[in-house]
């Protein structure tokens, strides 16, 4: 039995304030306080909840946005004798909603920003109404906790289609602090950084129980999460394997991660690669920690720093983890079976729902007067003692450390009026993450968006699943049961979505599609927002870290963001980059890109046109007071805007007398007239310097800009860099036009139709004298 048992925990809490009174507890971006100011304003806050009517084992909402208040509100309640629910305000209005009804919490502590956004009937304080009060009411209220109170109800994914509040209590958390700290140091001087949401239970460990033991708290923003852990000094970090890997892909993160002295890791399943690659980084002590919210976050350690096998350990202090067969009998050593768990972190029970507890939470004569949870998880004991985890028993899986039961996703997208029938499966990626498919039987095609936009309205997001795959039936067992291994792999290719297929159409924009693809995995078109191809969170990060690498200090998390498309993302760098002049360019339709056999490196096809129709040409564009270049060029730009089917055409041209390197562009939407068009390209020529080659040092992908030259008679060819250059020369018996391409870029057939249709539309033009 721990020696706090006399208690509650922010008694211990209280205790420790007396002891580091100026040391800063919290840090949130350039906000801190210290022990004795989150003290001082949690006891302003408590007084007036405790006066407001608030008492032992009444649960008050703490519905806050990140920032130092969470830990004043979250403190607040406990002291005024309470118990917290804490609910991330990015959560669907509706599961805030059922949350809020479901617990009867009359009470509510948030922050002025959030009050417009709530529908709370119940009372409510902002905790910044009291953050600057003189008042007599910042000495510690008069303890009314006993252990077996309620200290917090935290919801967790539920198979019906709704979440279900754990009721844990202060003795559960006491015994939780003193087990851990007995295993993991958490001296005074170290610093520990909080990368998790307050709704889920393991912000326990990155707040109470530092705050217990005299830590420091950085609260890192999950938007800025590299800015916030390369600006302090990190000693500790506890996080999933799935964050941790994406955190390993930058190498700024692996300087800091490098310095560490203790990195625990849970919430899923630890890969051995992952450990290796620690393990080569850095000397600190690596946890695997494993536990579910029913038994109050951790209830199993294992030091893996110089483990041999990956297992969950043993169980912490006063903590027991039993391996049962069928008959909830004690399995033999090595024999697999559903792993439970008794002891002083077993929580009280599911709120409201005695039914589920009953079932859950069992008595066994393996633990005589205690109860003892059922977590649904397969594992084995080894003879070592240790226990091996095996995955679970049922349909919840656990994907970036939240606990999901997918029946809670197939319940809410069985209400979609489109899907006939539903199943949601658990795959694994080549990290060996966790990602969630959804399967659905539908007449047509459904757009991503659109389910996700109905998902959205009652899951969070870490809930609602990346890829989303059509298919004719449900597969089904020989007994009548879903067949979940044989629903198919979902592959590479873009999802049905509400948006067009669009090729990059410039350098920046290939580049930018590009590290899409690396993160995402798929195809991706510069209309397609990034959530509707599978974005989540963590690859928002991961993507993010990309983009900084190939553009420093222009792109940060939450621009991503608010531009999930790479259309939009492009023209947000190339403002603050101040790069106007991006190509851009143009995309043929796909036949254009089949390439033939060909050794060539580079290959011309040729034209010829006549005097008689060259005089014809000549005549018209002295009519229009433009000399032929220009006229020639502008018949090369309609031809271009007819192909590709682009309004705006850019050529990099080689023209004018002296001849100059010109950038022509052209808005056929602005200006649809011929003559229009042709006297603002004669105006282009003219007014060029010509001092600066105007293409771009490479084309990417499909990306091309097309080029054109023009030489009078006797006059040496210039050159430009491009894959597409339509060449003409005035000769004595006319024009020879010359295309030049590369055969593994462009189908030979294609470019020569190319050619002729020019030369067709040229001698039109002629004729038209």
């Amino acid at each position: 039995m721990p020696s706090t048992q006399t208690r509650t925990v922010h008694e211990m809490f209280e205790k420790q304030v007396e002891q580091t009174p100026d040391k800063v507890a919290v840090v949130y971006q350039q906000e801190s306080l210290t022990y004795t100011e989150l003290n001082r304003r949690s006891n302003r806050l408590a007084h007036e909840l405790r006066h407001a009517g608030v008492k032992p084992n009444d649960i008050v909402a703490l519905v806050m946005k990140r920032s130092v208040d969470i830990m004043v509100g979250m403190m607040a309640i406990l002291k005024a004798g309470g118990c917290y629910l804490p609910i991330d305000p990015s959560f669907p209005h509706d599961r805030i909603r059922y949350m809020l009804e479901n617990s009867q919490a009359s009470v509510m502590v948030t922050q002025t920003e959030l009050k417009s956004f709530l529908d709370f009937r119940g009372q409510l304080f902002c905790v910044e109404d009291l953050a600057d009060s003189h008042s007599d009411l910042s000495q510690n209220p008069e303890p009314v906790n006993a252990p077996s109170d309620l200290i917090y109800v935290l919801y967790t994914s539920g198979s019906t289609g709704k979440p279900k509040g754990v009721m844990v209590e202060h003795r559960a958390v006491q015994n939780f602090i003193e087990g851990v700290t007995g295993l993991i140091d958490f001296s005074e001087q170290k610093t520990i950084v909080s990368l998790t949401t307050i709704s889920f239970d393991i912000f326990v460990l990155e707040t109470l129980l530092p705050f217990c033991k005299g830590n420091r708290v950085v609260l890192a923003d999950p938007m800025y999460m590299r800015r916030d852990i390369g600006q302090h000094r990190i000693d500790m970090i506890q996080t999933t394997p799935s964050t941790m890997q994406m955190l390993l892909n930058d190498q700024a993160n692996k300087d800091v991660i490098e310095r560490m002295s203790d990195i625990m890791l849970g919430g899923e399943s630890f890969p051995k690669s992952l450990l290796h690659k620690l393990r080569a980084l850095t000397r600190a002590n690596i946890y695997n920690m494993y536990g579910p919210t029913e038994t109050t976050v951790w209830s199993a350690i294992n030091n893996l720093t110089l483990a041999q096998t990956i297992t969950i350990g043993h169980p912490i202090a006063n903590t027991e983890l039993y391996i049962v067969d069928e008959q909830m009998q004690a399995a033999a050593e090595g024999e697999v079976g559903e792993l439970c768990i008794s002891g002083l972190g077993v929580a009280r029970g599911y709120l409201h729902n005695q039914e589920l507890t009953d079932q859950k939470f069992i008595r066994s004569s393996l633990c005589p007067g205690q109860m003892m949870y059922r977590t649904g998880d397969m594992a084995r004991r080894l003879a070592n003692g240790e226990v091996e985890f095996l995955g679970r028993v049922d349909n919840q899986i656990k994907v970036r450390g939240f606990r999901i039961e997918m029946g809670e996703i197939e319940e809410c997208l069985s209400q979609h009026a489109l899907l006939q029938e539903c199943v949601v499966a658990a795959k694994t990626n080549e990290w060996d993450e966790k990602y969630l498919v959804v399967y659905y039987v539908c007449d047509h095609e459904v757009p991503v968006a659109e389910i996700i936009a109905f998902l959205a309205n009652q899951l969070p997001e870490y809930m609602i699943p990346g890829f989303y795959v059509r298919v004719p039936q449900i597969p089904l067992t020989p007994n009548g049961k879903i067949d979940r291994n044989a629903l198919p792999e979902p592959d590479q290719k873009r999802p049905v979505l509400s948006t067009d297929f669009v090729l990059p159409k410039t350098e920046l924009e290939s580049r930018i599609t590009e590290l899409w693809r690396q993160v995402l995995h798929r195809e991706v078109g510069i209309q397609d927002n990034f959530f509707e191809l599978g974005g989540n969170s963590v690859l928002l990060s991961m993507l993010a870290v990309r983009m900084n690498d190939n553009f420093p200090d222009q792109i940060g998390i939450t621009d991503i963001f608010s531009n999930p498309t790479v259309e939009k993302l492009t023209q947000l760098l190339q403002k603050r980059m101040g790069n106007q002049d991006e190509w851009k360019g143009l995309v043929f339709p796909s036949d254009y890109y089949l390439p033939e056999a060909s050794e060539a490196s580079e290959m011309t096809l040729e034209v010829s046109v006549d005097s008689g129709a060259k005089s014809r040409l000549q005549e018209m564009a002295r009519s229009n007071q433009t000399e032929l270049p220009a006229l020639l060029l502008t018949v090369y730009a309609h031809l271009l805007s007819e192909i590709s089917n682009e309004e705006r055409i850019e050529i990099a041209a080689l023209a004018g007398t002296p001849s100059r390197r010109i950038r022509v562009e052209i808005d056929f939407k602005a200006t649809p007239e011929f003559t229009d068009i042709l006297k603002q390209v004669e105006m282009q020529i003219n007014q060029a310097s010509g001092l600066v080659d105007p293409v771009p040092a490479k084309e990417v992908g499909r990306f091309v800009v097309p080029s054109f030259l023009f030489t009078y008679p006797g006059a040496k060819a210039g050159a430009i860099n491009s894959r597409l250059k339509l060449q003409i020369a005035e000769n004595q018996e006319g024009l020879t036009c010359q295309l030049h391409f590369r055969p593994r870029d462009f189908a030979v057939t294609k470019m020569r139709e190319f050619l002729n249709y020019y030369s067709q539309l040229v001698t039109a033009v002629a004729q038209s004298v």
